[in-house]
């Protein structure tokens, strides 16, 4: 009896340890995209340079869902993409190419370093002050406000 006890017992174990193994095995397949083509990943590439070029990423209501549609693609395809070829999330992706546009406007035209946060904002096509303002320091490493100031008094000594 005390033997087929112990069968029954052990019988479980490796049952168990067979289960949490397949569990383990879905769970990860799960997280991870089937692989795309590379013709896919180049045309993706492609459409992503042309919608930098046309700085189609200044639209507010800009999301991958749309931009997957406006690419005839999906948007796990997309956003792999972004992840793996941009090194960034699709919002990241989005609101870096924002501010890099808003400090080059900056940058290349000195009316701009005379707008408001608020303003700076809009033109770059962000939602909120606030999400503008932060990924400005993410991206910039400064602040606006602090932007500003340096690159204004910059370019007022070089005149």
């Amino acid at each position: 009896m005390l033997f087929i006890g112990l069968g029954y017992i052990q019988k479980k174990k490796r049952h168990n340890k067979k289960q949490l193994s397949t569990t383990k095995y879905l769970e990860s397949s799960k997280n991870e995209p089937a692989p795309i083509s590379d013709t896919i990943r180049m045309d993706l590439l492609d459409k992503l340079r042309i919608f930098e070029i046309d700085k189609q990423f200044l639209k507010k209501d800009i999301s991958l869902s749309f931009l997957a549609k406006e690419f005839k693609t999906n948007s796990s395809h997309l956003s792999h993409v972004i992840n793996k070829e941009k090194e960034l999330s699709f919002t990241n992706y989005i609101n870096k190419l924002r501010i890099e546009y808003i400090k080059t406007l900056m940058l290349s035209d000195r009316k701009y370093m005379n707008y408001t946060v608020d303003a700076l904002g809009e033109e770059a096509g962000m939602a909120s002050r606030q999400n503008f303002s932060k990924y400005f320091v993410k991206y910039s490493g400064y602040s606006v406000k602090d932007f500003i100031s340096k690159y204004d008094l910059q370019n007022s000594w070089s005149e």
